[in-house]
């Protein structure tokens, strides 16, 4: 299988994966963190590995793993972000919420749900503490680090 073959071929996967995840997990859950694609591409990826015959580590192999990660990693980082603006756009879902008839509105705050993101902020390990005080941990400060470097790199103002 050539190098080029390979890629399209992990395309394809890639695709598969997240379309697979949307209609099967992540349409329904309230997270915007997607980790079963990746155990899902990882596995297809390694089974693509293990079918090709005469299979041997070299230059193209180095190759291929340099641009799956890539696609894996920006094709990831765009779902999660897609996932975000879907299931998060809170003026969105505001306007669409006021547009439906006032005995199907809920109340605004329902779209904020602050408590569903400190229990998945929580779930990640990002935070600990109580209602309280919260407090970052080690991988909460990571988080925030890599959001302060992408912000600055690409000179984006935060707006919330």
């Amino acid at each position: 299988m050539s190098l080029a073959e390979a890629i399209l071929r992990l395309d394809v996967i890639v695709l598969l994966a997240f379309a697979i995840d949307f209609a099967v997990w992540s349409r329904t859950s309230t997270s915007v963190v997607a980790r079963a694609p990746i155990l899902i591409i990882t596995i297809a990826v390694a089974f693509m590995g293990w079918l090709r015959p005469g299979f041997r580590p070299h230059i193209a192999s180095i190759e291929f793993i340099a641009i799956a990660l890539l696609v894996i990693g920006t094709a990831w980082f765009g779902y999660t972000n897609f996932l975000a603006f879907v299931k998060r756009g809170i003026t969105f879902s505001i306007l669409h919420n006021h547009a439906q008839l006032p005995e199907f509105r809920r109340p605004d705050r329902d779209f904020i749900a602050l408590e569903d993101r400190i229990d998945e902020m929580k779930g990640h390990g990002w935070i600990a503490g109580s209602a309280d005080g919260w407090a970052l941990t080690p991988s909460g400060q990571r988080v925030v680090r890599i959001r302060r470097t992408l912000l600055r790199i690409l000179r984006i103002e935060a707006v919330g």
